[in-house]
């Protein structure tokens, strides 16, 4: 009876020991909570290979969930392009050149009372008919302000060739001026002009904050599936060290039962003890 007594009190003693130095591990583990990660889906021992398990801390795990998520990499290009919306919207005051070319060719016969002018005499008209060259050359710069008015500066050249000017060459004919059309009615006002700015800024606005519950829906998702990570690995590691201490007690009571120290029975509850902490140990290994 003694002698039983005595194994009992070692056996608490021991399970006392060990789950005070787990918990004294648990806690300087929680301090750097670093789960490990195995890539590969396969938990069996003897194929993992160490190569393949690496440790992520809290941050940097979550560096990753943003950086390789879909979900918000898909958010944040669409914020992007909002962006890029707003841009494209307000481009409407950006100035443009325009510049045109344009060449005129004409004949026509004189009639009899212009030959007989003396108007043609006098610049030498020659032949029956009137031959007209001109180049005409045109360049504004134009632009949109926020009340609806458009403004253009340009410039104009005309290049006139005909049979009157042969011997005294061609004439230029310039011109240099502004305009500003300012719309009454129709597309007029700064809302008018304003208002596809505006929607691009409010789609921006919405994109943004998508954005943002997007990640912060994922991140939470990503933290909580982490921890979960970490206490079914914490729960897998504390039914190995119970396993450990199961193995020992069943070969110290087997000694003791060949000393003849402890009956049969303390043996057959020590591997019924075994048994039931290794199922306990491979359904928290499932769990990871």
């Amino acid at each position: 009876m003694n002698n039983l007594t005595t194994c009992i009190l070692t056996f608490l003693l021991v399970v006392f020991l060990s789950f005070e130095s787990g918990a004294d591990e648990s806690v300087m583990d929680t301090q750097h909570a670093i789960p490990q990660m195995n890539v590969n889906s396969n938990h069996d021992q003897k194929s993992s290979n160490t190569s393949n398990i690496i440790k992520l801390g809290l941050e940097d795990f979550i560096k990753l969930v943003k950086e390789k998520n879909e979900s918000i990499i898909v958010q944040q290009l669409e914020w992007e392009i909002s962006g890029d919306e707003i841009k494209n919207a307000k481009s409407i005051f950006e100035p443009e050149v325009a510049g045109s070319y344009e060449h005129e060719r004409s004949k026509e016969k004189y009639s009899e009372e212009e030959k007989a002018d003396l108007f043609s005499a006098l610049y030498g008209a020659t032949g029956n008919d009137r031959d007209e060259r001109n180049n005409n050359y045109n360049i504004a710069l134009e632009g949109l302000l926020p009340t609806g008015a458009r403004v253009s500066l340009g410039y104009t050249l005309q290049e006139l060739s005909n049979n009157f000017n042969e011997d005294t060459g061609k004439e230029y004919q310039t011109f240099i001026g502004a305009s500003l059309t300012q719309p009454l009615l129709k597309n007029a006002g700064l809302k008018t002009t304003m208002a596809n700015i505006h929607i691009a800024e409010a789609d921006y606005d919405i994109a943004l904050h998508t954005y943002r519950q997007q990640m912060m829906q994922v991140v939470s998702n990503a933290v909580a599936a982490y921890w979960n990570l970490y206490l079914a690995q914490e729960k897998y590691r504390m039914r190995q060290d119970s396993v450990k201490i199961a193995e020992q007690v069943l070969r110290d009571n087997r000694e003791r039962v060949k000393t003849g120290k402890m009956a049969e029975t303390e043996v057959m509850e020590a591997e019924a003890g075994l048994l039931l902490r290794k199922s306990l140990e491979s359904e928290a290994k499932q769990d990871i």
